[in-house]
């Protein structure tokens, strides 16, 4: 197991030093086309701490975390010297997205009819 030095070298390096290739795959070509994934990166960590008496003794408490989660947000396609960005679509952003649309419209609609 790495020691307090080792985490926290690790912790800041992943914080502090994104890299390219945390954001872009690697490109594919094919017939002269060239595509370069993009992903969308969020980080997140936590701590905590504790100590104080206890009836049985001193207590002493610890804590942390850390998480890293990506998505693909599109790609860069490179065709005939013009490059474009096709943005990626979220088939379950937009099913949750409609579903909310559609309990919204029909909760509107009901209180609608119950006071008119």
């Amino acid at each position: 197991m790495p020691d307090d030095d080792e985490q926290s070298r690790l912790l800041h390096r992943l914080i502090d030093h994104p890299t390219p290739g945390q954001v872009f795959g690697e490109p594919v070509t094919h017939d002269g086309v060239v595509v370069l994934p993009v992903a969308a990166l969020s980080n997140g960590g936590g701590g905590g701490g504790g100590s104080g008496p206890e009836p049985a003794g001193t207590a002493f408490g610890l804590g942390g975390g850390y998480g890293t989660m990506g998505r693909p947000v599109g790609a860069y396609v490179i065709s005939r010297g013009n490059a474009r960005f096709v943005p990626a679509v979220d088939i379950t952003r937009l099913a949750v997205v409609a579903a909310c649309a559609a309990v919204s419209i029909a909760v509107l609609l009901r209180r609608r009819r119950a006071s008119g």
